[in-house]
């Protein structure tokens, strides 16, 4: 479905697209045969893939969080489902955003390439923020192979990038890309938003230059591992905004949540 950024109406509930949360799980084995191990860990994601949908459905949302911070705790981290986020937050870090954004008199999020929703989800129920979200491709994301949708329906919108490319975006919505990855995509968003504070979630990696301490929240200036990366990331954000403040995820290590303001 179509949307328009002319007004406040991507808030407007007339978006019936809901993902199908009876979702064909399919991994790829590394060498083109199932080793035993992956066929546990293979397994083990199905289970904590429906653990969620299940605590989703029930609005356990602390439960889910937990998942999270224990796994952390454990070690357990080669089960983590990327196909419902990639950054694992945690509640202080989700509240992090509330405080931001209550500091800039801001009480709405809107979230560019916000695939599952899951991320968007946690926000609004720890934080009480209204959260929606904006996504391309309604065809996959409706198709048996995509991951579940955790946003309602009315708060998650499909856009054509060709048809949208004049409209304007709302200034009293926070902009925020999570793991997004598309530099293009991400400077025509800016381009058209009228507002002064965005949120960028995601790795940190070789290269990046750190912000001073009194920035940054957190003891760790840690690194993220390889095969995660996004454009932009939490600390390459150009002029004219300026970091506000960032916090380290402690729950996603290698992850940060920067908050710039312009």
């Amino acid at each position: 479905m179509e949307t328009s950024f002319s007004s406040s109406s991507w808030l407007d509930p007339i978006y019936p697209f809901f993902a199908n949360s009876s979702i064909a799980f399919k991994p790829t084995p590394l060498n083109g045969t199932w080793t035993k191990m992956e066929c546990r860990i293979e397994g083990e994601a199905r289970e904590r893939r429906q653990q969620v949908l299940d605590l989703h459905a029930l609005d356990r949302w602390e439960e889910i969080l937990n998942i999270y911070q224990s796994d952390m705790e454990n070690q357990n981290t080669e089960i983590w489902d990327r196909g419902l986020l990639w950054l694992r937050p945690s509640e202080r870090s989700l509240q992090f955003i509330a405080e931001q954004l209550q500091n800039l008199g801001l009480k709405k999020i809107l979230s560019i390439g916000c695939g599952s929703g899951l991320f968007e989800w946690l926000i609004s129920r720890v934080t009480g923020l209204h959260v929606e979200g904006i996504e391309v491709d309604a065809k996959w994301w409706d198709s048996p192979y995509s991951p579940p949708c955790f946003l309602p329906k009315n708060l998650r919108h499909f856009v054509i990038p060709e048809k949208h490319s004049d409209e304007m975006i709302p200034k009293d919505v926070a902009l925020l890309f999570c793991y997004f990855n598309d530099e293009g995509a991400y400077n025509d968003y800016l381009k058209r938003y009228l507002g002064n504070c965005i949120i960028v979630a995601g790795p940190a990696g070789v290269g990046d230059k750190f912000p001073p301490d009194h920035l940054l929240i957190g003891d760790s200036k840690e690194l993220a591992k390889k095969g995660r990366h996004c454009n932009p990331k939490p600390f390459s954000v150009k002029e004219p905004w300026v970091l506000v403040k960032a916090m380290a995820v402690n729950t996603s290590p290698g992850d940060y949540i920067a908050v710039y303001t312009r």
